[in-house]
């Protein structure tokens, strides 16, 4: 009888034992759980304060285009150049002004000049600056055009009248309702040619336009060439080196 009663007592103990350090080992869990949900949040935090601090250029986590509703005309632009704009020297000697600039803003497009011709579709919208590779802009901001781009079909009739002609009885419209050619555009572009988004940051060649008080910005898609995601910080450490190096890295959508 005795016996039974200490190898009871001897159950109770190791089973009293087994709950005691069930509790401590869960109790240093938790305390270790905190200990890295504290350090998890420092770093990130630390990560939050770099990401403030330093401005990721064309982050690709970033969608940066404008989706609109509506079918869109695709038209090509033609013309006949007979330099190689892919050649660097070329594009230099053509253009007064070479930048790196984010385009903060797309005003939108038009096909009408200042002096009220009809022309081809420009994109208009403003630039800006974070360095001059040459030219002497002082401006932090500048306005700029670029051949090419996105606009109301009713408003491009408006503004083109050799288009508006051509175009007005255009039986691909029949289809639709007054309410949804409302809502239809044309685009146009030259064919290779790259469209310029609200802010991302591109190389660009560009010229000043007196009559216009804006910079163009030609060349198509070799005036202006989209850069790699790189952090602003290093991408002024890297161009103050410009003038040695004559290199700035960007992404090409061009064949060489």
């Amino acid at each position: 009888m005795k016996g039974n009663k200490k190898y009871i007592y001897i159950c109770l103990a190791v089973i009293i034992i087994a709950i005691v350090g069930y509790v401590v080992i869960y109790k240093l869990d938790i305390l270790k759980n905190k200990n890295n949900d504290k350090e998890t949040t420092k770093v990130e935090g630390a990560k939050t304060e770099v990401s403030t601090n330093d401005e990721l250029l064309n982050d690709p986590n970033v969608k940066y285009g404008k989706e609109e509703t509506g079918k869109i005309i695709k038209n090509k632009m033609n013309f006949d150049i007979e330099e190689n704009l892919s050649k660097k020297d070329v594009r230099n000697d053509h253009a007064k002004d070479i930048v790196i600039a984010k385009v903060s803003k797309i005003n939108g497009a038009t096909n009408v000049s200042k002096k009220g011709e009809g022309t081809i579709i420009a994109t208009n919208g403003e630039l800006e600056i974070l360095d001059v590779l040459k030219g002497d802009i002082k401006d932090k901001k500048v306005k700029f055009s670029r051949a090419g781009g996105k606009m109301l079909y009713s408003e491009y009739l408006k503004g083109n009248k050799a288009s508006r002609e051509k175009l007005k009885d255009n039986p691909e419209m029949d289809k639709y309702s007054k309410e949804e050619k409302n809502k239809v555009y044309i685009e146009e572009y030259k064919d290779g040619d790259i469209k310029l988004e609200e802010g991302k940051t591109y190389l660009i060649y560009m010229n000043f336009d007196k009559e216009e008080n804006s910079y163009l910005v030609d060349l198509f898609e070799y005036g202006a060439r989209e850069l790699e995601p790189i952090q602003k910080n290093t991408l002024q450490k890297a161009l103050s080196n410009y003038k040695t190096t004559n290199k700035v890295e960007r992404k090409s959508k061009s064949k060489k």
